[in-house]
């Protein structure tokens, strides 16, 4: 039970300074403003400013001003406080306002200037922000003059910076540049104001006792010369490859026999409707082959007309990637020439967020095709380092089969994407003729163009499951080879973590995650889902703890097995270990967390702790062998059945609809069996105060997995595509002031009711303010599956993923029961 003076409660509950004792105001007023309740936190400090000023809790109250006025949208009040601090009598306190100062003047450079006027003051501190007071909205733009943080030429190694309060020399005004802005906790740089010893007469700051992270680029040097990295054994690939066209084309024959079945029966129960009953007698396996090799053979030219079409793909000159990258123009150029082949046709895609991609089965008409994101953002040998390995997809011909994936994952997303947009449009058509004749008949038509994008994204989905497997061996090769190259393993490091960093920043400026990115992301270097986290997180932690999972999880390799990248720690350990074969320092330190571990190198003792978590993470899949086992078992007993003559069992005997059935069932138990503890209550007292974690603590834990979850409090910005287009809560992004985080909806009957559901839908709330509460979970991406989605005016989007998990178990269960009842025992 929270006492009623617990500074770590809700505040908007209790907020009333005649019933809190005077001296627990600062405390409830940093809490606050820890907790994002910033309106709450100006109402308490603000009466701490008026009762002690000039005093040490004076001062703190006002460096916690600072911070809630920037993070509440008044960077002006912000400015003139700090203003007032730098006159402050302490030091300390004036150097922290110097510096913070510093900070908005660069965030704000057109409010600072009218504020300097209106107080007509011409002073202007010209040192760095350590203080990490960042707004979550984008700052405006900067005038003409201003610093601005370019990531392609000197880029910011990543290490920590110990006391740099104290210690860092204040940056030159170039140094400035590159210099990002330290996500420190607030209230951790206001407890430095310490009350002072008796004999004292002015307050000062202690030394910090914790690291302020500062991130920096090693720039770590390439090799002068090199030797090969050895023969690779191309057998394994070139299987992997045939089993993933085999794949492919059992899920598109089962889709299509599924498609029938469906349509059919839908079809003989609606009234005035005959099935097409012709299509049970039709063996589509050759118009399949057909139809697929049609499309391999027009794929180069299909996939570059859907890119222009639709993407805005554009020629790129050789002369101005010369402009951009003369390292990668003059690899091109002497690539190509030694393996006596023409260049091939160079594109660019008008995008912020960096991608690469190469199309084409021969190399005589392959494609590359790059973003203007990637060649504004990285450096020139960075750029040439992302070319090479799209040589790499070319010379070890995985674009044979890639550009005909991409096209069949293509069309159903082009479906999806157009029917959005129609849908969008009828919406506000239906808006706008409510009332009238119109309405009825439109919105008929809007149900059906959702259920028809609707279909097209599971359509997308269900596509590119079959490649994912290959998706992640041919990054790999392509790797090695770009390396062999360029002898410079550390510009792709470089560059595929930057790629990571505009994929985060491309999406915080445009709110959502655009299309292309996702749509095209099989081809891509890197996902854009891990992206999200390591991209955005740069900042706050080193890298190397945000990869440590990738390297040291036992599991990492069976929960990766849904993902189209490899796991980044893995892939960046081994482009470290080729500079290290070379006598290279590696531009990251990944070295230092050993080598990746394997299952059976870990002590047999945490063996079974080890399995048991496994088995109940994947619960439900294990189920299916539980079911299995069931129906050997009901086999056994018709054996003996028929033994001792009991005929009423005796037709369980190699019932092959029996083991059908109990699959389904064992999927059930399972799914049951996870539930409690996938989702176990959150209680609001674990949501406050000293029990919560900011994101890169969470992610910090290199052996968690999803189903040990955190409940979590978060609040920030939601960002995500508007419209129907996200109506399944495809793109729910939390844009925190430590990171972005990933988060999953489920209504109470899943997607039918996020599709036809009247209660708030996320889709709703994007573009606002929320504070989520849900299930924090790690595996080889970070996500939240929500339980909540609140906003400041309490407008609320309740997930209902325990009722969600019960229904589909429950469906396995009747499905089941349904196959053994139908069709057991019937010869």
């Amino acid at each position: 039970m929270t006492s009623s003076t617990d500074p770590s409660r809700n505040h908007d509950d209790d907020f009333d300074l005649e019933t809190i004792p005077e001296d627990q105001w600062l405390d409830y007023g940093l809490t606050a403003l820890k907790e994002g309740d910033y309106l709450t936190a100006l109402s308490y400090l603000s009466a701490v400013q008026q009762s002690q000023a000039d005093q040490p809790d004076g001062l703190k109250a006002e460096m916690g001003m600072v911070a809630a006025y920037e993070r509440h949208g008044q960077p002006d009040q912000a400015i003139a406080l700090c203003r007032k601090l730098t006159q402050s009598p302490t030091r300390k306190v004036r150097k922290w306002a110097e510096e913070t100062l510093a900070g908005l003047a660069d965030r704000y450079p057109d409010i600072f200037q009218l504020t300097v006027k209106v107080e007509e003051s011409s002073q202007s501190p010209a040192e760095a922000n350590l203080t990490g007071f960042v707004p979550l909205e984008e700052a405006p733009a900067k005038a003409k003059g201003s610093p601005t943080r370019k990531t392609g030429a000197n880029p910011p190694v990543f290490r920590d910076a110990t006391n740099a309060i104290n210690k860092t020399p204040s940056p030159t005004p170039t140094s400035r540049v590159n210099q990002a802005p330290i996500q420190a906790d607030p209230a951790q740089a206001i407890s430095q104001v310490r009350t002072p010893d008796p004999e004292s007469t002015q307050p000062e700051l202690s030394p910090p006792g914790s690291k302020i992270y500062t991130p920096v680029w090693k720039q770590a040097e390439r090799a002068k010369q090199w030797r090969p990295l050895g023969k690779v054994n191309l057998i394994p690939f070139w299987l992997i490859q045939l089993g993933t066209a085999i794949v492919l084309f059992w899920v598109i024959y089962m889709t299509y026999t599924v498609s029938v079945i469906v349509v059919n029966t839908t079809l003989d129960i609606l009234p005035f409707f005959l099935p097409f009953w012709y299509l049970y007698y039709v063996n589509p396996v050759p118009y399949i082959l057909v139809t697929l090799a049609v499309l391999w053979l027009a794929s180069p030219w299909l996939l570059e007309s859907i890119l222009k079409l639709f993407y805005g793909l554009k020629p790129l000159p050789m002369a101005k990637l010369s402009a951009r990258s003369p390292e990668a123009s003059r690899l091109l150029t002497r690539f190509f020439r030694q393996k006596g082949l023409a260049l091939p046709s160079l594109s660019v895609l008008p995008t912020d967020s960096p991608l690469a991609l190469t199309y084409g089965y021969l190399p005589r008409n392959a494609r590359i095709v790059v973003s203007q994101g990637l060649l504004d953002q990285l450096a020139d040998d960075e750029i040439a380092a992302i070319y090479a390995t799209q040589l790499g997809h070319i010379i070890q011909r995985d674009v044979i089969l890639m550009p005909l994936i991409a096209l069949v994952t293509q069309i159903p997303y082009l479906i999806y994407g157009q029917a959005a947009k129609l849908g969008d449009y009828l919406a506000e058509k239906c808006r706008d003729t409510k009332g009238t004749l119109f309405y009825y008949p439109l919105l008929l038509v809007f149900h059906l163009i959702l259920l028809v994008s609707t279909a097209g994204y599971g359509l997308y989905r269900l596509l590119r499951w079959p490649a994912l497997w290959f998706s992640r061996s041919r990054l790999f090769y392509s790797d090695r080879l770009a390396v062999e190259t360029t002898g410079n393993p550390n510009g792709l490091i470089r560059a595929l973590l930057k790629i990571a960093i505009g994929q985060a920043e491309a999406i915080q400026k445009q709110g959502k995650t655009a299309l292309a990115v996702e749509s095209l992301e099989l081809l891509t270097p890197m996902g854009h889902q891990v992206g999200l986290e390591l991209g955005s997180l740069y900042r706050q932690t080193s890298v190397e703890t945000v990869l440590k999972w990738d390297l040291v999880n036992p599991h990492r390799h069976w929960l990766a097995l849904n993902h189209s990248h490899p796991l980044t720690g893995t892939r960046l350990w081994q482009l470290a270990s080729y500079a290290q074969q070379w006598r290279l320092e590696p531009e990251l330190d990944l070295q230092t967390l050993g080598n990746p571990v394997a299952l059976k190198e870990i002590p047999l003792g945490e063996h079974f702790q080890i399995w048991q978590t496994l088995a109940l993470q994947g619960a439900p899949f294990f189920g299916l062998f539980l079911g299995l086992a069931i129906g050997v078992i009901l086999w056994i007993l018709g054996i003996l059945a028929s033994l001792l003559d009991l005929w009423q069992l005796s037709w369980l005997v190699g019932d092959p609809w029996l083991l059908v059935g109990c699959l389904p069932i064992g999927f059930s138990i399972g799914t049951l069996l996870r539930i409690n503890p996938f989702f176990r209550d959150i209680q609001p007292s674990r949501l406050r105060g000293t029990n919560t974690k900011s994101l890169p603590e969470l992610l910090s834990d290199p052996k968690a997995l999803p189903i040990q979850h955190q409940p979590v409090l978060f609040q920030g910005k939601l960002l995500g595509r508007r419209g129907i287009g996200n109506r399944l809560g495809q793109d729910l992004i939390l844009q925190t002031e430590s990171g972005l985080i990933k988060l999953h909806h489920a209504s109470t009957v899943g997607p039918l009711g996020s599709l036809f559901s009247q209660a708030t839908q996320p889709v709703s709330l994007v573009g606002e303010s929320v504070t989520a509460i849900g299930w924090f979970r790690r595996g080889v991406t970070a996500w939240v599956d929500l339980e909540s989605l609140r906003t400041p005016l309490g407008k609320t989007s309740y997930s209902h993923h325990p009722l969600w998990s019960t229904v589909i178990a429950l469906a396995f269960a009747l499905l089941g029961a349904y196959i053994i009842w139908a069709y057991a025992g019937r010869g």
